[in-house]
């Protein structure tokens, strides 16, 4: 069996569940077992999506063109230039895979060229720049 590797930020239970008992039909817990087989495909789906996307950031060459890759992607999540990210600066750049002195001063350059305005989590894309296409 594969070592995996798991964090959590707070207090949890992980429950270790072999896959043919999840597999195996068993008429006595059928609609359980239904259940459980939909809500996992649910969340695998929705991880290989999000990691689908984290890809598609981090596979940009340079910090601008992964923040402003991530930036749109949050403009046409939240259907507007202006919105909230759910990260810290040190997040976002673990996420993006960079940096995050080298983050910050990308963000301070991309501001004062008139790409995006930001305070804190809040950022905004600037209309007629760059990244808005």
């Amino acid at each position: 069996m594969p070592t995996v590797s798991v964090v959590a930020l707070s207090h949890t239970v992980v429950i270790f569940i072999d896959i043919d008992c999840i597999l195996t039909f068993v008429p006595e817990i059928g609609d359980c077992q239904s259940q459980l087989r939909s809500n996992m495909m649910r969340i695998m789906a929705k991880k290989l999506l999000n990691n689908t996307r984290k890809l598609e950031h981090i596979s940009r060459r340079s910090t601008r063109q992964k923040l402003l890759s991530y930036f749109t992607e949050q403009m046409n999540m939240h259907q507007s230039p202006a919105f909230d990210i759910p990260f810290t600066r040190q997040q976002l750049a673990d996420y993006l895979a960079v940096d995050r002195s080298a983050m910050s001063s990308e963000l301070s350059k991309m501001q004062k060229d008139g790409l995006i305005r930001y305070n804190l989590n809040h950022f905004e894309l600037i209309p007629d720049s760059e990244c808005i296409s």
